[in-house]
């Protein structure tokens, strides 16, 4: 019930906005906005792959961290299961 509320939220706002926002393009609005100076070259720059790598490793590895500083914090408390558990999660 919740899924599928959000689901029909996401596409009354998509339609929504779609009858209501602007829909003259300009030269001014499609052009690159370089803090007011004048553009110098396309703003479409290909970058290598590594970049999106790291970015993915950085997103996964973040996730996890996050979950191994809330085991960390409670390590006492836990017997040798919640030992095993976290290294099931590694």
């Amino acid at each position: 019930m919740l899924l599928a509320g959000g689901f029909v939220f996401v596409i009354v706002a998509t339609v929504f906005a779609s009858f209501f926002a602007p829909h003259r393009v300009t030269k001014e609005k499609i052009q690159t906005y370089e803090s007011g100076e004048t553009p110098i070259g396309s703003a479409w720059v290909q970058y290598p792959l590594g970049f999106y790598i790291f970015a993915l490793l950085f997103v996964a590895f973040d996730v996890d961290i996050v979950f191994i500083v809330t085991w960390a914090i409670i390590f006492k408390q836990l017997s040798v299961f919640g030992f095993f558990e976290i290294l099931f999660f590694i």
